[in-house]
C-alpha cells in the first residue's frame, strides 16, 4: 500500500463496516432484491470507473436490439434532472448524462431511459412500454434492491479488483467478494499479444468460481472522424498531425499512450471523468490548439463529445478541428462467440 492509502485506511474501514452491514441484511434474508418477470442484464464493476463499461454496454445492446425489444437503463450520472426520463436524440448530456445520450445517438431505435431508482424505474418502463422484452442496466451491481437475471462484471487486466482497495484508499465500491455474484466476468483492456500462459496466470489472480464464465476483451479503434462532418471527414493516419488530446474519462493513460505512438506530437489536456466543460475550459482548449501550430487537430472520445456539444456554437464559430476516436469492443479468440451464446441462451431460457 502507498502512504496515501495507509492514511485513508481508517475511512475505508468505516466504509467497509457500512457496506458489510448492508451485505449481512441481504445474506441473512432480512432484505431481498426485487425480481422482475422479464430478463434484466446488469453490466457493471466493483470500482468507480475506468473499466470500459460504456463500450461493453454498447456491445450487448448491439447484440440484442435487432433480435428483441430491448431497453437500456442508466442512472444518468451528473445530469441536472431527476427521476425517470426517456432519452431523446435531441437531448443534451446535462439533461440525461453523457453515456445514455451516446448510446441513444449510436443506436437510435432502442429505448434508453435514465432513473436513479432502478426498481421503480423498471416498473414505470414496463407499465408504459409493455412491448419491452429485456432490459440492460448500465451499472447497478451494487443495487441490491434489484435481483437481475444476469450479472456481468468488468475488471481491468492491468488493475483487477483483487489488487484494489475500498474507497477512499482505492477505487472499490464494495468488497472484492462482490465478484462472486457475477455470472460473467469480462477482463477488459487486455494486451493484444496476450499469451495462453498470461491468461492462465491472470485467472489464478482473480480465482473465479467454477460456474462463472470469464472472457477477455480489448478495444478496437476506428479512424478519427470530425464530430460534426462525421465519417465524410476521417483521418486514417495521424503520423503527420500534432494532436491536442482532450479527455474527460477515468484512467486515460492507455489512450494517451496509444495516440502518442501514432501521432507526430501529442499534448494531453486531462479532465475528470464525466467532466462538464466550462467556457474557461473551451478557452484553454482553444489556446492550447493554437499554440501547437499548423496541422493540429483536437482529438477526444465519443463520450466526451456528448458534453462538448454544449459548446457547438463556440466550436463552429472558431473552426476548432474536433475529431472523435471511435472505440469498439473486441473479444479475445473465441471468447466473443462464447459470450454471445451465453447472453442469448439466458434470454432464450429465461423463466419467470
Amino acid at each position: 500500500m502507498t502512504i496515501r492509502q495507509i492514511i485513508l485506511l481508517p475511512i475505508s474501514l468505516l466504509y467497509g463496516l457500512a457496506i458489510g452491514f448492508n451485505e449481512l441484511l441481504y445474506a441473512t434474508g432480512l432484505l431481498r432484491g426485487f425480481r422482475f418477470d422479464l430478463p434484466v442484464i446488469v453490466i457493471g464493476n466493483l470500482s468507480t470507473g475506468g473499466t470500459g463499461k460504456t463500450p461493453h454496454v454498447e456491445y450487448v445492446t448491439h447484440l440484442l436490439y435487432q433480435r428483441i425489444n430491448v431497453a437500456v437503463m442508466s442512472r444518468g450520472y451528473k445530469r441536472k434532472t431527476k427521476g425517470f426520463r426517456y432519452v431523446e436524440m435531441t437531448d443534451q448530456a446535462v439533461d440525461v448524462g453523457d453515456e445514455p445520450l451516446l448510446i441513444k445517438r449510436r443506436f437510435r431505435s432502442p429505448l434508453v431511459v435514465v432513473a436513479e431508482d432502478r426498481v421503480s424505474g423498471i416498473m414505470q418502463l414496463v407499465s408504459e412500454r409493455s412491448e419491452t422484452q429485456a432490459i440492460i442496466l448500465d451499472d447497478g451491481l451494487q443495487h441490491r434492491s434489484l435481483e437481475p437475471g444476469l450479472r456481468i462484471l468488468l475488471t481491468r487486466y492491468d488493475r483487477p479488483f483483487t489488487k484494489d482497495w475500498l474507497l477512499p484508499s482505492g477505487d472499490l465500491r464494495e468488497f472484492r467478494s462482490g465478484a462472486n455474484r457475477a455470472d460473467i466476468i469480462i477482463v477488459t483492456k487486455t494486451p493484444e499479444t496476450l499469451t495462453q500462459e498470461e491468461r492462465q496466470a491472470f485467472l489464478k489472480t482473480i480465482k473465479p468460481q467454477a460456474e462463472q464464465l470469464v472472457v477477455m476483451s480489448r478495444y478496437r479503434y476506428g479512424n478519427p472522424y470530425h464530430i460534426y462532418r462525421g465519417m465524410s471527414d476521417q483521418i486514417a493516419d495521424l503520423s503527420s498531425y500534432n494532436v491536442l488530446l482532450v479527455v474527460g474519462i477515468a484512467h486515460p493513460d492507455g489512450l494517451i499512450k496509444r495516440i502518442s505512438s501514432q501521432a507526430k506530437f501529442v499534448h494531453a489536456l486531462e479532465f475528470g471523468d464525466h467532466h462538464r466543460f466550462t467556457e474557461h475550459d473551451m478557452g484553454r482548449i482553444h489556446k492550447a490548439h493554437d499554440s501547437l501550430g499548423e496541422n493540429t487537430i483536437i482529438l477526444t472520445t465519443e463520450k466526451d463529445t456528448m458534453r462538448l456539444d454544449e459548446y457547438r456554437a463556440y466550436i463552429q464559430q472558431h473552426n476548432l478541428p474536433f475529431y472523435a476516436l471511435p472505440i469498439q469492443v473486441s473479444f479475445d479468440a473465441n471468447d466473443g462467440r462464447v459470450f454471445d451464446e451465453r447472453v442469448i441462451s439466458f434470454l432464450r431460457d429465461f423463466k419467470v
